[in-house]
């Protein structure tokens, strides 16, 4: 399919980002597996952030060089966090078990949201909790009202988050 993709644009001349080779030269061994994709068809954050900034850069006209300090600039970042984003558009969905980020399990984010649900019914989260329970529903389609409800329900737990909390809601009100 990728030589399908690579010679469809040499014919129409359409720009082409080729993301199994953008990928490949990010790898460790120059191959593509493991590193940048969970199953060969999924992400890993760091195969995302690649082909996210290869994408960036061809629709900016940005030369690798120009994009490649904005990825290890987003490596550092998630490197240095020991828990995830507590802001929606930083979140991944690994929470606070970092293990997840390499965990080959497909439905690790959907178990991971479960127990987070379950836990904000049970009254037993934490206000953090509170906080991805509530960025994993502003990401779904139909969990904008929920989203709103563990929000407020975080900021009433946990006051010092409301700077976060107020700007995940203007971040929600602007979709």
């Amino acid at each position: 399919m990728n030589a399908n993709v690579r010679s469809l644009s040499f014919e129409t001349g359409a720009a082409l980002v080729d993301g199994a080779g953008v990928l490949a030269e990010a790898s460790p061994d120059g191959v593509l597996g493991f590193e940048m994709l969970y199953d060969y068809v999924h992400f890993t954050p760091e195969g995302a952030e690649r082909l996210g900034a290869a994408l960036a850069g061809a629709i900016l006209g940005k030369k690798d060089e120009e994009t490649a300090p904005l990825v290890e600039k987003r490596r550092a970042l998630l490197a240095s966090r020991a828990k995830d984003a507590l802001e929606v558009w930083e979140y991944l969905g690994w929470n606070a078990d970092r293990a997840l980020l390499a965990d080959r399990d497909l439905w690790k984010y959907e178990k991971a949201s479960e127990a987070l649900g379950k836990k904000a019914e049970e009254n037993t989260a934490s206000p953090e909790e509170l906080v991805w329970a509530a960025n994993g529903l502003a990401l779904a389609v139909g969990g904008e009202a929920r989203a709103r409800d563990l929000y407020a329900r975080a900021k009433a737990a946990s006051p010092e988050l409301a700077p976060v909390i107020e700007a995940n809601l203007r971040w929600l009100d602007s979709r």
